[in-house]
């Protein structure tokens, strides 16, 4: 029974009530029923595309990263070009 409690917990902890569970067991066995394959296949599938999301989400979390770094190195770009400018009337009205 402690098993059970402890693993229900779990499966709350990802969004997977006792209710969304067997939602989800019913889904899964209805595009099994629907394509002929076992449940099992289908969940082995589901797993494998899980997978290939993550790797997705990685790729756009890396783009994310360097999209800001981007942003930061033209905003830095950006100020040291104004201070160049500013040293060359600096410059300017010394010259004079």
């Amino acid at each position: 029974m402690g098993t059970l409690n402890a693993t229900l917990m779990k499966l709350k902890k990802v969004g997977f009530s006792p209710e969304a569970l067997a939602q989800f067991n019913l889904q899964l066995q209805a595009v099994a029923k629907r394509h002929s394959l076992q449940p099992a296949e289908v969940r082995d599938r589901l797993l494998q595309e899980l997978k290939s999301l993550d790797k997705g989400l990685a790729l756009e979390t890396l783009v994310k990263s360097r999209k800001h770094q981007l942003k930061e190195i033209t905003k830095t770009i950006a100020e040291n070009q104004a201070e160049i400018q500013s040293l060359k009337v600096a410059i300017d009205v010394i010259q004079q």
